[in-house]
């Protein structure tokens, strides 16, 4: 399955696993329970993977192989034409990539044109409701606040992000999925799917933390027990 062209068209829950890691690819994207990936230079310097277009290349190939349906990829250069360069070089490696921009006041330009070109973009590194507008009238694919950086900043972080679903769906039309980023625990994700918020880069501790109860543990160990002390054998 192909991702939705637009790339907010579609309802329905989508969980990113927000890694640069190739063993935490391989250990969640086949279980089914991510739509794909998020991954920045920052996380590729903490993984100590290389920030080329060449390596990037390789990891896209990775994690399509390994059923990620898209891969976010964030650009970068000293300079807005060094930038939008980068960008597109990195669409251009797999069909899959949604090129992640910084929410820069130099951005709107460089998102314009990549729009235009086909290119499907998110603006990335919102940290403000005003910036969640502009990713409305730019027309981009996704809106990516940080949660996590909110809340460090002394902020009701869960309360702004609502606040960004609210001016997104109050507009006509369809607009971009506000895909939340920095959701450092299972709280958090749970906290924001109650306020209606279905897209969201999870780490990976997180990510397997879902199903991670242990009540849900204890009632599967005694279930088993029971299937064996009556004749239940494996396979």
């Amino acid at each position: 399955m192909m991702p939705d062209p637009a790339g907010a068209g579609a309802a329905g829950l989508r969980l990113y696993l927000d890694s640069a890691e190739p063993d935490d690819w391989r250990r969640i994207v086949p279980t089914g329970l991510v739509y794909g990936v998020t991954t920045d230079p920052v996380l590729l310097r903490r993984a100590g993977q290389p920030c080329t277009p060449d390596h990037l290349l390789r990891l896209a190939e990775l994690a399509t192989a390994l059923g990620a349906e898209e891969i976010h990829l964030q650009t970068w250069g000293t300079t807005p034409d060094a930038a939008e360069a980068t960008a597109r070089t990195l669409a251009a490696l797999d069909a899959r990539v949604v090129v992640a921009v910084p929410a820069l006041p130099d951005a709107a330009g460089i998102v314009s044109r990549l729009i235009a070109d086909g290119v499907r973009v998110s603006l990335g590194g919102i940290h403000a409701a005003g910036q969640v507008l502009a990713a409305r009238a730019l027309g981009v694919a996704y809106a990516a606040p940080r949660l996590g950086r909110l809340t460090d900043a002394g902020r009701d972080g869960l309360g702004e992000v609502a606040a960004m679903r609210e001016i997104l769906s109050a507009a006509p039309g369809p607009g971009p999925r506000l895909l939340v980023a920095s959701v450092r625990a299972v709280e958090d994700a749970v906290a924001l799917a109650r306020r209606g918020i279905d897209t969201m880069a999870l780490p990976p501790a997180v990510a397997e933390a879902l199903l991670a109860e242990p009540s849900s543990a204890r009632a599967a160990a005694e279930h088993q027990a029971a299937a064996a002390a009556m004749g239940g054998e494996d396979g």
